[in-house]
């Protein structure tokens, strides 16, 4: 998905206290990408295989969402997209998005390899969108709106736990930058 040499692993050990195998196997064999002008930015620390579960920050953000279905004991933050910080369930594998002005956290992916998919096609894409990228690659036409079209279509299609028809949701918001040229709204 990404270039070898920007994907941080972590190293098993310090992957134990992740009881969920796929997400830990994930972890520790693929790795979360690191990578200069890419739409995901990973959390600080993790180059350097500085990872919490849970945590005093987690538990705070427990207490002003009390009463929800998930337990933030299990978070890990992995890094974020825009403004707002992604997590994965160390338990169920789930990743969940942490709205920065937004109402409570939400199911963002059903788990990571959907989550990597997802930003490995919005960089396969990047020539479709990115009208700075494109010119640097040489090409005089890009399409914007095709693209955001291709990325939804693959998003509804690959993972039903994608909030996709939430225009605050993070997709959604990725979703309207790709589609205006990568403009801010």
């Amino acid at each position: 998905m990404f270039d070898a040499d920007r994907l941080v692993v972590l190293d098993a050990e310090r992957l134990t206290a992740v009881p969920h195998g796929t997400t830990r196997a994930y972890l520790r064999d693929i790795g979360l990408p690191d990578q200069l002008g890419s739409w995901f930015r990973l959390a600080r620390g993790w180059d350097e295989g500085d990872v919490t579960i849970g945590g005093e920050n987690f538990r705070r953000l427990s207490e002003w969402y009390p009463g929800r279905p998930y337990d933030m004991a299990h978070w890990l933050n992995i890094g974020g997209i825009g403004d707002d910080d992604i997590a994965v369930d160390v338990a169920s594998g789930t990743v969940y998005a942490l709205p920065e002005n937004g109402p409570t956290p939400c199911v963002l992916n059903t788990d990571l390899q959907r989550f990597a998919s997802f930003l490995h096609l919005l960089e396969v894409e990047r020539l479709e969108y990115d009208g700075e990228a494109a010119t640097a690659a040489g090409l005089d036409e890009y399409d914007p709106e095709g693209a955001a079209e291709r990325l939804l279509a693959f998003m509804r299609g690959s993972d039903p736990l994608a909030p996709l028809d939430d225009p605050e949701s993070v997709w959604c918001k990725v979703l309207r930058r790709v589609e205006s040229g990568m403009a801010y709204q």
